[in-house]
Protein backbone atom coordinates (compact mmCIF):
# COMPACT_ATOMS: atom_id res chain seq x y z
CA UNK A 1 0.00 0.00 0.00
CA UNK A 2 1.26 3.46 -0.90
CA UNK A 3 2.11 6.07 1.70
CA UNK A 4 -0.59 8.58 2.56
CA UNK A 5 0.05 11.94 0.90
CA UNK A 6 0.91 14.23 3.83
CA UNK A 7 3.48 16.98 4.20
CA UNK A 8 5.27 14.96 6.85
CA UNK A 9 5.48 11.83 4.69
CA UNK A 10 6.73 13.77 1.66
CA UNK A 11 9.39 15.54 3.75
CA UNK A 12 10.51 12.24 5.29
CA UNK A 13 10.55 10.53 1.87
CA UNK A 14 12.83 13.18 0.33
CA UNK A 15 15.12 13.31 3.37
CA UNK A 16 15.48 9.53 3.74
CA UNK A 17 15.73 8.71 0.05
CA UNK A 18 17.99 11.57 -1.10
CA UNK A 19 19.56 12.99 2.06
CA UNK A 20 18.35 16.54 1.43
CA UNK A 21 15.52 18.58 2.82
CA UNK A 22 12.62 19.78 0.69
CA UNK A 23 13.77 23.36 1.32
CA UNK A 24 17.22 22.52 -0.08
CA UNK A 25 15.61 20.83 -3.05
CA UNK A 26 13.50 23.90 -3.84
CA UNK A 27 16.38 26.31 -3.22
CA UNK A 28 18.71 24.48 -5.64
CA UNK A 29 16.07 23.81 -8.28
CA UNK A 30 17.63 26.26 -10.75
CA UNK A 31 21.23 25.16 -10.17
CA UNK A 32 20.49 21.43 -10.42
CA UNK A 33 17.29 20.90 -12.47
CA UNK A 34 18.08 17.24 -13.23
CA UNK A 35 18.15 16.33 -9.53
CA UNK A 36 15.02 18.37 -8.88
CA UNK A 37 13.13 16.65 -11.70
CA UNK A 38 14.37 13.21 -10.63
CA UNK A 39 13.32 13.72 -6.98
CA UNK A 40 9.90 15.12 -7.91
CA UNK A 41 9.25 12.30 -10.41
CA UNK A 42 10.15 9.73 -7.75
CA UNK A 43 7.78 11.45 -5.30
CA UNK A 44 4.98 11.13 -7.88
CA UNK A 45 5.88 7.46 -8.36
CA UNK A 46 5.90 6.83 -4.62
CA UNK A 47 2.80 8.74 -3.55
CA UNK A 48 0.57 8.88 -6.63
CA UNK A 49 1.61 5.55 -8.18
CA UNK A 50 2.42 7.16 -11.52
CA UNK A 51 5.23 7.05 -14.05
CA UNK A 52 6.32 10.04 -16.10
CA UNK A 53 6.20 9.56 -19.85
CA UNK A 54 9.35 9.83 -21.92
CA UNK A 55 7.73 12.61 -23.92
CA UNK A 56 6.43 15.80 -22.43
CA UNK A 57 4.59 16.09 -19.15
CA UNK A 58 2.32 13.06 -19.59
CA UNK A 59 1.82 10.78 -16.61
CA UNK A 60 0.98 7.10 -16.87
CA UNK A 61 -0.33 4.54 -14.45
CA UNK A 62 -0.80 0.79 -14.49
CA UNK A 63 -4.46 -0.03 -14.93
CA UNK A 64 -5.28 -3.35 -13.23
CA UNK A 65 -8.58 -3.60 -15.13
CA UNK A 66 -6.94 -3.59 -18.57
CA UNK A 67 -3.52 -4.86 -17.42
CA UNK A 68 -1.76 -2.04 -19.27
CA UNK A 69 0.09 1.22 -18.71
CA UNK A 70 -2.25 4.10 -19.57
CA UNK A 71 -1.74 7.85 -19.92
CA UNK A 72 -4.28 9.75 -17.84
CA UNK A 73 -3.05 13.30 -17.34
CA UNK A 74 -0.22 15.80 -17.25
CA UNK A 75 2.04 17.29 -14.60
CA UNK A 76 4.26 20.30 -15.19
CA UNK A 77 7.21 19.69 -12.92
CA UNK A 78 8.80 23.01 -13.94
CA UNK A 79 5.90 24.89 -12.29
CA UNK A 80 6.54 23.31 -8.88
CA UNK A 81 8.16 26.05 -6.81
CA UNK A 82 7.43 25.00 -3.23
CA UNK A 83 6.35 22.16 -0.98
CA UNK A 84 2.78 23.46 -1.26
CA UNK A 85 2.92 23.18 -5.07
CA UNK A 86 4.31 19.66 -4.78
CA UNK A 87 1.58 18.65 -2.32
CA UNK A 88 -1.11 20.13 -4.56
CA UNK A 89 0.32 18.31 -7.59
CA UNK A 90 0.49 14.98 -5.74
CA UNK A 91 -3.06 15.31 -4.42
CA UNK A 92 -4.53 16.33 -7.78
CA UNK A 93 -2.65 13.58 -9.60
CA UNK A 94 -3.80 10.98 -7.09
CA UNK A 95 -7.41 12.13 -7.48
CA UNK A 96 -7.16 12.07 -11.30
CA UNK A 97 -5.68 8.57 -11.15
CA UNK A 98 -8.44 7.29 -8.88
CA UNK A 99 -11.11 8.82 -11.15
CA UNK A 100 -9.43 7.25 -14.20
CA UNK A 101 -9.31 3.80 -12.58
CA UNK A 102 -12.90 4.10 -11.35
CA UNK A 103 -14.09 5.06 -14.83
CA UNK A 104 -12.07 2.22 -16.34
CA UNK A 105 -13.56 -0.25 -13.87
CA UNK A 106 -17.11 0.75 -14.76
CA UNK A 107 -16.31 0.68 -18.46
CA UNK A 108 -14.86 -2.82 -18.17
CA UNK A 109 -17.83 -3.85 -16.04
CA UNK A 110 -20.23 -2.60 -18.73
CA UNK A 111 -18.31 -4.55 -21.37
CA UNK A 112 -18.45 -7.69 -19.23
CA UNK A 113 -22.19 -7.21 -18.57
CA UNK A 114 -22.81 -6.65 -22.26
CA UNK A 115 -20.90 -9.85 -23.11
CA UNK A 116 -22.87 -11.75 -20.45
CA UNK A 117 -26.17 -10.43 -21.80
CA UNK A 118 -25.20 -11.39 -25.34
CA UNK A 119 -24.16 -14.86 -24.16
CA UNK A 120 -27.44 -15.36 -22.27
CA UNK A 121 -29.55 -14.14 -25.19
CA UNK A 122 -27.73 -16.62 -27.48
CA UNK A 123 -28.43 -19.36 -24.94
CA UNK A 124 -32.10 -18.36 -24.69
CA UNK A 125 -32.28 -18.29 -28.49
CA UNK A 126 -30.82 -21.78 -28.68
CA UNK A 127 -33.21 -23.07 -26.03
CA UNK A 128 -36.24 -21.59 -27.78
CA UNK A 129 -34.99 -22.98 -31.11
CA UNK A 130 -34.62 -26.46 -29.56
CA UNK A 131 -38.15 -26.22 -28.13
CA UNK A 132 -39.49 -25.19 -31.53
CA UNK A 133 -37.69 -28.08 -33.24
CA UNK A 134 -39.00 -30.48 -30.59
CA UNK A 135 -42.58 -29.25 -31.18
CA UNK A 136 -42.14 -29.61 -34.93
CA UNK A 137 -40.94 -33.19 -34.47
CA UNK A 138 -43.91 -34.02 -32.25
CA UNK A 139 -46.38 -32.94 -34.95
Amino acid sequence: MKEVITRKNVIIFVKQRYGITVDELMTHKESNPELFEFVVESAFEEFADTVMSEKGNDINTFNPHTQSLEQFGEVEIAKIESLDDLMKGLSETHQKRMNHLNQSFHQELRIEKKKEIQKRSREVGLISERKKNKRDLER
